[in-house]
């Protein structure tokens, strides 16, 4: 059976408003061929589809389009948004900037303008050394020696430039040479991380250890360029973070968003996304002023990119650190605020159609959780609803598990006694089907299911929750299971009769 790709439709959604806006203009100005409208047809329903389906595609152009040449009007379509992507970004892309110098570097020395040529590639060459573009540098240099040698005709003066030119290459390739080293390094780091979370086992441990002792690290002096430099970093935080070494993992971020500001405003701007990242990896949520700080700073660089550097992946990573922020806003008890930058952002989440499953839950976690601590269940009962919605995905399982139980605890307070059998067997099922169904669900399952249904009387439910809290003490979590939240306090304000917010705060005071 024949599988067909998905490769045009991730292009099209992966494309920001601006650039189908400029795609559709092209199309229309340059009439690619007399087929146009049907480009253009074939781009409009693949914009509007919500997930790729071959046969959905083709019901919607019956028709319209000889589906027996979809294939082909498929590849062109592809190949007509490419070339219309390099157009519109070769005044703002390093590598594009610098093809477009050299496509004119070999015109200027067929005609001869060998003083012209020359002007250009000192320009080319600026460029490629302020990015790094090392292949670049060695071409140029040796294009740069040909045309000296037309200018100048001594052979004395012509050798003495060729030796020159053979200790740049030096240089250069020994600043590749150690690129690569540290993008090995890289992708062993990597691949570590993707084996293990952190390291609990021994053999782990030794794994992780037997990486951060490679000489590479020992010093970042051994990193040549800016990109061996980065490299370091990225390789010792992950190292880091796998050792549960957490001071040193947010040290080392700092030290990732310093590097980063070493380079020009332009330069900075073409590292963005790298550079966001490390603001995002930074935050903790321990230190609310800091968080605040990162992201002021993260909010700040991105207002002032140009349009055309301000990308869905840029949008989603700052979504990321405002996610973070709100994060430290709970832990210091700010819920008000936290739940107003999450609904911001799920907002920005619902607009941009991400698909990171993961920075959506999440802020429907922090929602759920601001909401349910100060008592506005109504509110908390719409994230809950949000979450249970989603799509199943492993890489969200902890925090659906979070939800089937945190739907319990809200229609508890919401007063739904009678939907909470129903409710609790629901729970049952999920939990159960993806073998999360540990002591303390099954407590917490039998409690909603059996036990407050049929409890009336405050004296009479602190006592079903102070029996829940001596029978499962030792079960209830002491992280937080999802965002800001954390069963015990929870339980404890049910059996004082108390508020969650009000046992949150003593507990910081105690701290």
């Amino acid at each position: 059976m024949k599988v067909h790709s998905d490769e045009l439709y991730q292009l099209i959604q992966s494309l920001e408003p601006h650039e189908k806006g400029y795609f559709k203009r092209f199309v229309n100005e340059n009439k690619l061929n007399s087929q146009s409208k049907i480009y253009l047809l074939l781009f409009d329903v693949l914009e509007r589809m919500r997930e790729y389906d071959e046969k959905v595609l083709q019901r919607r152009l019956r028709g319209k389009v000889n589906l027996l040449h979809l294939s082909k009007l498929k590849n062109y379509l592809m190949e007509a948004i490419l070339e219309c992507l390099e157009f519109y970004h070769d005044d703002t892309t390093p590598l594009l900037i610098i093809n477009k110098y050299m496509a004119r570097i070999e015109l200027l020395l067929k005609k001869t303008f060998y003083k012209r040529a020359l002007k250009t590639i000192h320009q080319a060459q600026a460029l490629a050394e302020k990015y790094e573009l090392f292949y670049h540098q060695l071409h140029l240099s040796l294009i740069e020696s040909n045309t000296n040698n037309f200018l100048h005709q001594s052979s004395d003066r012509h050798s003495e430039e060729l030796k020159q030119v053979i200790e740049e290459h030096k240089e250069i390739n020994q600043k590749i040479s150690n690129v690569m080293e540290y993008n090995l390094l890289k992708a062993r780091t990597h691949a570590l991380h993707q084996r293990m979370y952190q390291a609990r086992t021994e053999e782990e441990k030794k794994a992780v250890q037997g990486l951060l002792s490679n000489p590479l690290l020992k010093d970042i002096s051994n990193a040549s360029s800016f990109k061996s430099k980065f490299g370091f970093l990225y390789c010792e935080g992950g190292l880091h973070f796998m050792a549960g070494h957490m001071e040193k993992f947010t040290e080392n971020y700092m030290e990732q968003i310093l590097l980063f500001e070493t380079l020009d405003k332009e330069a900075l701007a073409h590292q963005g996304q790298e550079y966001l990242t490390a603001i995002n990896n930074a935050i903790t949520p321990q230190s609310l002023e800091l968080a605040e700080g990162l992201c002021s700073k993260g909010l700040t660089f991105y207002e002032g990119l140009p349009h055309k550097l301000k990308t869905k992946q840029k949008r989603l990573i700052m979504v990321l650190i405002k996610s973070n922020y709100a994060i430290a806003l709970q832990q210091h008890l700010q819920f008000e605020e936290a739940l107003k930058i999450a609904k911001e952002e799920i907002a920005v989440c619902r607009a941009n159609r991400f698909k990171h499953l993961n920075s959506e839950i999440e802020l429907y976690s922090i929602s759920f959780c601001s909401a349910f601590i100060m008592e506005d269940y109504k509110e908390a009962l719409k994230y809950v609803n949000y979450a249970l919605a989603m799509k199943e995905s492993p890489t969200i399982l902890k925090t659906s598990q979070f939800f089937r139980l945190a739907n319990l605890m809200v229609h508890y307070e919401l007063g739904n006694l009678d939907a909470l059998p129903y409710l609790a067997a629901s729970a049952e099922r999920f939990l159960k089907k993806n073998k999360v169904y540990g002591g303390f669900e099954k407590k917490l399952v039998a409690l909603f299911d059996k036990t407050l249904p049929q409890t009336s009387g405050q004296k009479e439910t602190q006592k079903v929750f102070s029996d829940l809290f001596s029978k499962a003490n030792h079960l209830i979590p002491r992280h937080e299971i999802s965002e800001g939240f954390r069963f015990e306090p929870w339980i404890r304000a049910k059996m004082e009769g108390r508020k969650m917010e009000q046992v949150l705060r003593e507990e910081r005071v105690r701290k």
